[in-house]
């Protein structure tokens, strides 16, 4: 349940980095014999305010950073091992160290589509090891580390939950790389950094993902949204949050057991609709009619005039391979049985993207003018963005439904302005934009209640990061 004091943390924390090096220092002594090149890197969790699912079809995608952060703190090693342990979230203890040799690392092949974890692997009790390992196969991989580089010990702390809507994976492996480049003296830019993170989490990390989550918690700064140009890959203007608003995530407490099955196929069946659009828009000649692939390069009336009822409401997967000889999207795993819904997966994008970028576009006015029928259409773009992700996608839940109905019966009269589900979807965080005053606070909280009682769900609150709030940096 919420206490008191988590009803509280609307204020970001700065990070002692000094405290932190010597909670690391103290158990990295334990692992290694000989003293070598020591660094720390800590990188702040995110929310995914707008565009989620839409970043692997072209859109922008609209994300913050948290008061919460992991870190990673590399010790270099002279005898070719790497010996890696983390805190588990919420205990005092570090958990038993895990040994690899340097060799079980060396991997040169091309990534295989969401390949699940081989050996060495994580267990569900220890998240922090597996962006670990997969950033070391990842750097392996890329040639990015080579004979010269020694062993390390590598220390995953911090106090950000490891929990996927919140970008655990990502922090940890934007972390882990930084701090092993710093002690190795490797170059890392911020794009590297981002496309390697990302590389990681889909070559090893066992869900497809795009590279926001990773650019977000590289990138973003406290008090700021940062929107990424998910077809460039690229960063856009960040954008400062009018004065009096702030969002929040809210841990809905439910996460459905089959939530990353509806996701891949959620993502499968959206690859499917891109591909008949291709197939669609060829000329006599079976070379594609002046689009190029990713869903948020169409118009809305461009789709809704020509191309949506050239899409089958309904396909098996079996059937599409045989029409139309798979897609073009490398993380798309498609289950010849499964009878996929691509009409309405498809549209899910198409419109999101459009949402989007009205999304930055209603942010930026509200805080050049003050304007705060800006920032009501800016929530209630996000209420259109959950009902699409429920209806359209298939990734809602009983729970966030609640939970994002109870905070649009609240509504801007009580400081509530607009609410969807995040991320992956399927339960998890729900992110909703509130007023920054007692007033919003206080309504947030009474439908927290409510919908904990209605549920008997315990919930957790997520502030997006203010001020001295936490960011990424090398120590």
């Amino acid at each position: 349940m919420v206490d008191a004091t988590a009803r509280q943390e609307f204020a970001s924390r700065r990070i002692d980095a000094a405290a932190l090096i010597r909670r690391a220092e103290t158990v990295l002594s334990c692992v290694s014999s000989v003293e070598g090149s020591r660094r720390t890197a800590t990188a702040p969790g995110r929310l995914d305010v707008m565009g989620g699912i839409a970043e692997y079809t072209g859109a922008v995608v609209v994300g913050c950073t948290i008061d919460r952060h992991a870190s990673a703190t590399v010790q270099t090693r002279d005898d070719g091992k790497f010996v890696v342990c983390g805190f588990p979230f919420g205990s005092t203890s570090p958990a038993e160290p895990m040994e690899f040799a340097a060799d079980e690392f060396n991997i040169t092949e091309t990534p295989v589509a969401a390949r699940r974890p081989e050996q060495p692997s994580a267990g569900d009790d220890s998240p922090w090891l597996r962006p670990v390992v997969a950033v070391l196969h990842e750097l392996s991989r890329s040639r990015k580390r080579n004979d010269t580089c020694p062993g390390a010990s590598i220390l995953v702390d911090g106090d950000l939950p490891p929990h996927r809507d919140l970008a655990y994976s990502a922090a940890v492996a934007v972390a882990t790389l930084s701090a092993l480049c710093a002690a190795w003296g490797l170059r890392l830019d911020a794009d590297e950094c981002a496309a390697l993170a990302t590389r990681a989490e889909n070559d090893r990390g066992g869900m497809p993902c795009g590279a926001s989550a990773a650019m977000c918690v590289r990138e973003g700064r406290p008090g700021a949204l940062l929107p990424i140009d998910c077809q460039s890959a690229r960063p856009l203007a960040a954008q400062s949050m009018p004065g009096g608003y702030a969002f929040v995530g809210i841990d809905s407490g439910a996460k459905h057991a089959d939530a990353d099955v509806k996701y891949r196929r959620a993502r499968a069946a959206a690859s499917m609709g891109a591909r008949v659009i291709q197939a669609a828009r060829a000329d006599r000649n079976g070379h594609p009619g002046g689009w190029s692939g990713p869903l948020a390069q169409l118009t809305v009336d461009d789709y809704v005039n020509h191309l949506r009822d050239r899409i089958p409401t309904k396909i098996r997967g079996v059937d599409f391979c045989t029409r139309f000889n798979g897609t073009s999207d490398p993380l798309a795993e498609i289950e010849p049985d499964f009878v996929y819904k691509i009409r309405s997966r498809t549209e899910h994008h198409i419109y999101e993207a459009v949402r989007a970028r009205q999304f930055v576009e209603r942010i930026g006015f509200a805080e050049r003018t003050g304007d705060g029928q800006a920032m009501k259409d800016a929530g209630e773009l996000m209420y259109a963005s959950h009902w699409s992700y429920g209806q359209r996608c298939g990734l809602g839940s009983v729970e966030t439904d609640r939970l994002v109905t109870l905070l649009r019966q609240t509504g801007p009269d009580e400081g509530v302005l607009g609410a969807r589900v995040s991320a992956y979807g399927a339960g998890g965080v729900v992110v909703a934009l509130i007023e920054s005053s007692d007033r919003g606070r206080a309504a947030l909280t009474d439908v927290i209640h409510r919908y904990e009682r209605a549920t008997r769900c315990a919930t957790r609150l997520f502030e997006t990061a203010t001020g001295d709030g936490p960011v990424f940096a090398v120590h």
